[in-house]
């Protein structure tokens, strides 16, 4: 693969896929790209049949694709372990041929995702007072680091590394809840308005079954205000669903599939 090392190479690269036909799983922003170039984590590949996008993370590697029509099978070999997510439209005739596609390259499903949506139009949640949310400070970044990994997939979970962390709280998008001994308790982290997406959303263990979940979507909500607001959860995750739709979240049909090479 071709290691990317300026954002005009890869501009050029997805600007030759933009073309009628195309299916992608790639919505990645120019400040993805720049990350990746300036990290030395970006690698692409291009073939007749498409461009694949590869970004390299700490044992393992999250893959993105252009695929032109009629579909062909990459001219490469990916060996280290790979995850890739296939984001389906409703009524989407062509996701399960996609799905297919990548099964023949060797991918098994780790897992299926919906999303759930809400508008602006929803009256706000209450929010809980006897909840102690805040934005979070430097001495809680290891605590958060030790929630993400207890609470997401390695692979799937899109985890952050301790830069993308920093970036984050120093952004104010994530807000945590205080356990009754001060500690953290649950954070939510999301991005900006107006089109709001809520990316992790995660309560320690021995602190589930008490609302924390529900009075951190409140909180984000009456903060940020969002327009609209997204998020994506595991199909058989019931207790997260239950959350965001006490909150005013509904399915939109839109789901994925999440497949790994190992």
């Amino acid at each position: 693969m071709e290691q990317i090392k300026s954002f005009e190479r890869i501009s050029s690269l997805i600007s030759s896929c933009m073309k009628k036909g195309v299916k992608t799983n790639n919505f990645l922003t120019a400040a993805d790209y720049e990350a990746d170039i300036a990290s030395g984590s970006l690698f692409c590949h291009t073939w007749p049949g498409g461009l694949l996008v590869l970004r390299r993370r700490k044992g393992y590697n999250r893959l993105y694709f252009h695929i032109f029509e009629p579909y062909r099978p990459p001219e490469i070999e990916i060996n280290e372990l790979t995850v890739l997510e296939l984001p389906m439209r409703p009524d989407d005739a062509e996701g399960g041929l996609l799905s297919e596609y990548w099964k023949n390259a060797g991918f098994k499903v780790r897992l299926n995702r919906i999303r759930l949506q809400r508008s602006e139009a929803q009256p706000f949640p209450e929010i809980s007072e006897d909840r102690e949310i805040r934005k979070p400070q430097p001495p809680d970044l290891e605590a958060l680091v030790k929630l993400y990994e207890g609470c997401f997939d390695r692979y799937t979970g899109c985890i952050p590394n301790m830069e993308e962390l920093r970036a984050i709280v120093d952004g104010g998008n994530i807000f945590c809840a205080l356990a009754p001994d001060k500690s953290i308790g649950g954070f939510i982290q999301f991005t900006p308005y107006p089109n709001s997406r809520i990316r992790h959303l995660a309560v320690r263990e021995d602190l589930r079954g008490k609302g924390i979940s529900k009075a951190l979507i409140a909180y984000y909500l009456w903060s940020i205000r969002p327009k609209r607001s997204l998020v994506w959860t595991a199909e058989d995750n019931k207790p997260a669903q239950r959350a965001y739709t006490g909150c005013g979240y509904r399915r939109d049909g839109w789901q994925s599939v999440v497949l790994i090479n190992s």
